[in-house]
């Protein structure tokens, strides 16, 4: 029985398209690189921990996959903490079977249920089952199923229900091909109707530990070379989806190649039992030519195993040599190669990497360079062999009949194996373009997923127009998944389908035009079946299956190779033990009144319900659980009931039968039962973990908590910032600055809760914030801002968010949204700051004092007595607000957030001379700006007693400038100006006050208002504000940042004044409310306090009521054209 090879995928090095991988067969690619940073950087820090010494580690060059470490556990259903403790080799084999299936043009509908076989070739190193029980031995119980080498295959068939044969096989060299052998044999048995068979070699500790003594002294495979002295190391996947001939020429599938015939056997008592047998390779190639029905002068190609030993080559040569002296004295009438020469010795993925390569070479009709071929071995007489080395890339030629060319394995086990492959059986064509259209459909489980789905289609016909447009809007409907997020769309042709896509592409989700429906000319004849199309189309749109083979039954339609699904690239990796810092607190801050010693029983069962959801978050690995699923559809088992179980007794002492876990149909049900409710009534309440201790808030996080509780859907705490990204943007390097950020500063890690009846926040050791990636979909920078923005749950989400968008070609948006309860102006100039440092792989000083810390310090009785003291004598007296005059009446009845902003960039001569005066006079540029603001009101009110709202920064230590939370404050600060005071003697005791108020700036306002019985947030309707603008350093790697003005989308008090300290100069923000300002007033605000400035800096004597008197601060009126802002 031929055996046709209608499915192909694989990963290596780079790549994850086989496409790509036969353009550098074609180009001779040398794949052999340094093994990257990120993967030697996860390596040193286990090894560091384990045994301290990364001196001496061998780093050799190889084949290395980028990232071993991703995995969208999301699609699959699993827990992310399953896929942390899942062996790569297993995560990386599921997504690659899950690719051959969707190349071969097989949704999961059509395969689910079959009796499909699984096998995998694998040559088992345990590393990682080693790191798990090195750093987290406490979780080896789950890493059980993701560890088992079997489970590679057998998880396979799990998840995609398949009912066949599912064997692991290990032959060490020859494994993958003996994998493909066996699959072909069970077909022709009849224990499968189908077969997905490849291999998988990954080396987590990618380090030489031993050597055998075939390594190659630089790293690379010469096969057939006389320079060759050993053979290159690599790692890999690839795997390939098997059918019966007969069946695949039926079932209309894209067939890549043929299997004739294969065969194995082994070595038996050799020179070694490592050692290469010529006389069993011989035979085996004889009998499989044979058993494969093949004239052996007929085979024009061989892929050999070629490992560059000086043993092993010259044995390989002269085996073939004597097998094809059986049948022919015809010489060099056989090309031969081999892959290791690119990618290198990939163990137990070497014989699938041949093989899929050879099946390339069939499907293109060419034979691809054997590279590093320059001298041929001395120990082989090529001029009298029956073979030649294909040393450059040729079009694979013909006398006649088909193109046929063997594979060969050779095990270390001494099992060797060899295949035979025919060129695919010419495709009866189908129907051909014409003016009828048909509905061409994607979709994916995320939005994200499914805007790379569109822009990875549009590449893809643009390079194979050639491609049959009915084919492949029938591999669409018929050949894919279809899933919550779905686009679709009608054209004629593979130019109008590729002008659609770009559309999309271009301008977002705009599906339907004219009522509802897509715009599509047709003749009157086909009305009927395209409204037939239209409504299936409509339907689909809406989630409805569609049976989309009615559309297909009279047309000839093949399937075709085409764009795979977009993974999501989510790291899933060990954590070192102590890297990330616990917060432990005092015993008196403990969860839910821990003094007391008697506890009812309905905190009792609360405890519980509390605690089981911690423990199945910690097991399973999620931020949050959906209570109204069950363990099972939450992607727990058996032995994940059984871990839970197995916490609650040990903290809780509290004994759970894990039947009832897996048999509750939902968590709430689950905490519900008699069963629960009646048991729980016996345990005491415990502790909480030290992990996650609660500390207080201070008065401005309990104002924002309470308020964002009532307006719980509101976003006015959110604290949006956004900037451009230009240039060659290394997005795993940018999440992994992320994570460290996140990890360095606790109150990115803060979740807010009520305890007894009073927030409380705890800081998550283990929250990790990931990057989200999406796409423009052509949207405008205000527009996706304006998405991104929404509303957070302070007791479950991760309070920070970022997001990076794909603008266009090397441009990016990254976007972060944090709640303003953990954060302050100051804390984003910290995040910025540290992350151009982070990013450039610098290290940061460590933080002398911690967020948690400084909370408790703030807090703290005796700090904030002292302050009040000092508060309290300010405002002993009563004071009236401080107002510039309305343009429009004021109606305190009715409420307003209508505002609007205007900007200016003082002048570089003025800034230069602000610099100059506040050096020569040692004063701050804050304070001479503060104190020229202050100069101005007056002249505006003429009143001497002002209070002004301060924005400051609230670190007063020198410890707590690096720490990110919500620290700042707002000082009410009053001041007293004279008439007949010099600009002078105002900027001098305005200084001494500045200072004077620097210590006692972290009293909450809302305190003080309540001491005093004046109602400060209404006194102080000007606020002043000066922020140093950090900026991520320009030179990094090339890339250019350009940070973007995100509007304020509410404003409190009438005019809020910010100045800008960027590194252009300085530039005032004004925003202010527009129902009670008119915007030429707001103009002239601001050029008053600049010319007020310079007459300050140009002449201090002057008193400020000559300004009144002598008109110095003359009023223009000429509009003041507005700065445009880059901030």
């Amino acid at each position: 029985m031929d055996i046709a090879v209608i499915g192909i995928a694989l990963r290596l090095s780079d790549i994850e398209k086989v496409d790509d991988f036969w353009k550098g067969l074609k180009k001779g690619r040398d794949f052999i690189k340094a093994i990257p940073n990120n993967r030697k950087k996860d390596v040193e820090e286990y090894l560091q921990y384990v045994d301290g010494n990364i001196e001496k580690l061998n780093w050799e060059n190889g084949t290395y996959l980028e990232h071993i470490d991703y995995f969208d556990n999301e699609f699959f259903d699993m827990p992310p903490k399953d896929a942390q403790y899942m062996d790569p080799n297993q995560r990386l084999f599921l997504e690659t079977a899950w690719h051959v299936i969707e190349d071969a043009g097989y949704s999961m509908k059509a395969i689910r249920g079959t009796h499909t076989g699984v096998f995998v070739g694998y040559v088992s190193e345990s590393d990682y089952r080693h790191m798990i029980m090195a750093m987290n031995p406490s979780f080896a119980s789950i890493a059980v199923p993701g560890n088992c080498p079997p489970l590679i295959g057998g998880r396979i068939s799990h998840i995609l229900d398949l009912t066949g044969p599912n064997m692991l096989i290990n032959t060490v060299c020859s494994s993958s091909l003996v994998a493909i052998h066996q699959a072909c044999e069970s077909i022709k048995n009849e224990e499968c109707h189908m077969a997905i068979a490849g291999g998988i070699q990954l080396h987590v500790l990618p380090y030489r530990k031993i050597k055998v003594g075939v390594e190659s002294s630089n790293g690379k495979t010469m096969s057939f070379d006389d320079d060759a002295d050993g053979t290159g190391t690599g790692e890999g996947v690839g795997a390939v989806l098997l059918k019966p001939l007969h069946k695949a020429i039926e079932d209309k599938d894209n067939i890549y190649a043929v299997i004739k015939g294969s065969g194995i056997n082994h070595d038996g008592h050799a020179i070694g039992i490592s050692a290469p047998n010529p006389i069993a390779q011989e035979k085996l190639l004889i009998d499989t030519w044979h058993k494969a029905g093949v004239s052996p002068k007929e085979i024009t190609y061989i892929e050999a195993h070629g490992t560059g030993t000086t043993l092993g080559d010259p044995i390989e040569i002269a085996s073939i040599n004597n097998a094809f002296s059986q049948s022919t004295r015809h010489k060099q009438f056989c090309g031969i190669g081999s892959v290791k020469s690119n990618v290198g010795h990939l163990d137990g993925a070497a014989g699938i990497m041949g093989f899929i390569k050879a099946v390339l070479c069939l499907h293109h009709k060419m034979l691809v360079p054997s590279i590093h071929f320059n001298r041929p071995n001395g120990h082989i007489d090529f001029c009298n062999s029956s073979v030649y080395v294909i040393d450059r890339l040729g079009e694979w030629k013909k006398d006649k009949g088909k193109r046929l060319c063997g594979v060969s394995a050779f095990g270390f086990s001494g099992t060797n194996c060899h295949v035979v492959l025919e060129e695919a059986p010419r495709r009866l064509e189908g129907c051909r373009e014409g003016e009828e259209p048909f509905v061409f459909t994607v979709s994916a489980k995320t939005e994200s997923a499914l805007a790379q789905l569109i822009k990875r289609y549009i590449l893809f016909l643009n390079e194979n127009k050639q491609l049959h447009f009915v084919d492949v809007c029938y591999t669409s409907n018929l050949g894919r998944n279809h899933f919550k997020y779905r686009f679709a769309t009608m054209a004629s042709n593979v130019e109008q389908l590729i002008q659609k896509l770009q559309e999309y592409d271009t301008l977002g989700r705009t599906f339907y035009k004219q009522n509802g429906k897509p715009h599509v000319n047709a003749q009157k004849s086909h009305r009927i079946d395209l409204d037939n199309k239209l409504d299936a189309m409509s339907k689909y749109l809406k989630g409805e299956h569609i049976d989309w083979s009615q559309f297909y039954t009279k047309i000839e339609c093949n399937k075709v190779s085409m764009v795979l699904y977009p993974f999501k690239k989510v790291r899933h990796w060990l954590t070192i033990p102590g890297v990330n810092k616990e917060v432990v607190c005092d015993s008196d801050n403990n969860i839910r009144g821990q003094q007391q010693q008697q506890s009812s029983i309905k905190d009792a069962k609360m405890v519980l319900k509390d605690a089981l959801i911690e423990i199945i978050k910690k097991v399973l690995g999620f931020e949050e659980v959906d209570t109204n699923c069950s363990l099972l559809e939450l992607g727990g088992d058996s032995i994940h009931a059984m871990n839970i179980a197995d916490e609650l007794k040990k903290k809780y002492n509290f004994n759970m039968d894990p039947i009832q876990l897996i048999n509750a149909t939902s968590l709430h049900q689950l905490f519900t039962s008699e069963t629960l409710c009646r048991e729980s009534e016996s345990i005491p309440l415990k502790n909480k973990s030290n992990k996650e201790q609660y500390i207080p808030l201070t008065i401005q996080q309990e104002r924002i908590y309470f308020s964002s509780k009532i307006h719980m859907n509101d976003t006015q705490y959110n604290m949006p910032y956004a900037t451009v990204i230009k240039g060659l943007l290394d997005i795993d390097r940018l999440q992994n600055t992320l994570i460290k950020i996140v990890k360095r500063h606790e109150a990115l890690r803060a979740s807010f809760h009520l305890v007894d009846n009073k927030p409380m926040q705890t800081i998550h050791s283990d929250r990790v914030v990931h990057l989200e990636t999406a796409d423009s979909m052509g949207k405008s920078i205000d527009t996706l801002i304006q998405e991104f923005v929404k509303p957070f749950q302070l007791s479950k989400d991760p309070l920070i968010r970022f997001k990076l968008i794909n603008m266009e070609k090397h441009q990016y948006l990254f976007l972060i949204d944090i709640h303003h309860i953990i954060c302050d102006g100051i804390s984003t100039n910290i995040i910025i700051h540290e992350f151009s440092t982070l990013y450039k792989n610098e290290k940061l000083p460590k933080l002398d004092m911690d967020y948690s810390t400084y909370v408790k310090k703030l807090t703290h009785e005796s700090e904030q007595e002292i302050m009040e003291k000092y508060w309290m004598h300010i405002y002993r007296e009563k004071c009236s607000k401080t107002v510039i005059p309305y343009d429009f009446p004021f109606d305190a009845n009715k409420k307003s957030d209508s505002m609007d902003t205007f900007s200016k960039k003082m002048d570089d001569g003025l800034f230069k001379k602000v610099k100059s005066f506040s050096k020569e006079n040692s004063i701050s540029m804050f304070e001479l700006l503060f104190s020229c603001f202050n100069m101005l009101i007056f002249t505006y009110t003429w009143r001497s007693d002002m209070v002004i709202g301060l924005n400051v920064s609230g670190r007063k230590d020198v410890e707590s400038y690096p720490i990110v939370g919500l620290i700042s404050n707002v000082v009410p600060f009053r001041n007293y100006i004279l008439s007949d005071e010099t600009l002078l003697d105002i900027l001098v005791h305005t200084k001494n006050k500045i200072r004077e108020v620097y210590p006692y700036q972290n009293y909450p306002i809302e305190v003080l208002a309540e001491k005093t019985g004046i109602y400060l947030g209404a006194m102080m309707r000007l606020m002043f504000n000066m922020i140093h603008v950090e900026r991520p350093d320009r030179t990094l790697d090339d890339l250019e940042f350009e940070p973007y003005y995100i509007k304020n989308r509410t404003i409190n008090n009438d005019i809020t004044w910010d100045i800008f300290n960027h590194h252009i100069g300085l530039l005032m923000v004004v925003n202010y409310k527009s129902n009670l300002y008119r915007k030429q007033t707001i103009h002239h605000l601001v050029q008053d306090y600049m010319d007020l400035i310079r007459i300050i800096i140009n002449d201090g004597s002057i008193r400020i009521s000559q300004l009144k008197e002598n008109s110095i601060l003359k009023q223009s009126k000429i509009d003041i054209p507005q700065t445009k802002l880059n901030l």
